[in-house]
């Protein structure tokens, strides 16, 4: 599943639906935009079955996956250290699927590795906030003007010279784009 399709792009940049000539870079536009949204915010969101393995660094009753929402955990098993042979199957946890957290009734110990499968991202059925794909729009539409001087910042220094997008927010987005960004980004924190 795409988070966006070229479609809407194009209605979103109020091109005339006829006028597919320039449908090829509005597509390499599009993934550009969708792939840098997806990077910053450190997640997928599409629907699918993932692997993760995590290495517990202190002490924790739970854990928070990568990719949510989580829609179904398939097995969890840890070693309490890289020498043992025989992994422990988990079971007795709770799963907060809509932010991809599973809490354990017994706390996990440090250096010890967990590997979970699952499956999650959004569906069909679990739509997709409207708020993702308006970002990756509203980005592409930035890429593609990039050329005009709107939002564009130009430095000299003797004969050098060099000329970056500038949104005036220090982050390197627009602020609907960061805002976005802000809302969705994966929190990393060392278990």
């Amino acid at each position: 599943m795409a988070l966006t399709n070229l479609s809407d792009f194009r209605s979103y940049l109020q091109l005339n639906p006829s006028d597919t000539t320039s449908d090829v870079v509005l597509k390499m536009i599009l993934d550009a935009s969708e792939r840098v949204f997806t990077g910053a915010c450190q997640r997928t969101f599409t629907y699918g079955t993932f692997e993760e393995t995590l290495e517990v660094a202190y002490v924790t009753d739970r854990l928070q996956l990568k990719e949510y929402p989580v829609h179904s955990v398939t097995g969890i098993t840890y070693y309490l250290n890289v020498a043992e042979t025989d992994p422990e199957v988990l079971t007795d946890y709770r799963l907060r699927g809509d932010a991809g957290y599973l809490i354990f009734t017994t706390a996990l110990p440090p250096a010890s590795t967990v590997w979970v499968t699952y499956t999650a991202g959004y569906t069909p059925e679990l739509s997709l906030p409207a708020d993702i794909p308006l970002a990756i729009y509203h980005l592409g539409s930035m890429l593609r003007n990039q050329s005009a001087t709107v939002g564009m910042k130009s430095e000299s220094l003797g004969d050098r010279s060099y000329t970056v997008m500038d949104f005036g927010q220090g982050t390197g987005f627009p602020p609907l784009v960061q805002q976005s960004i802000d809302r969705y980004k994966r929190v990393l924190f060392k278990v």
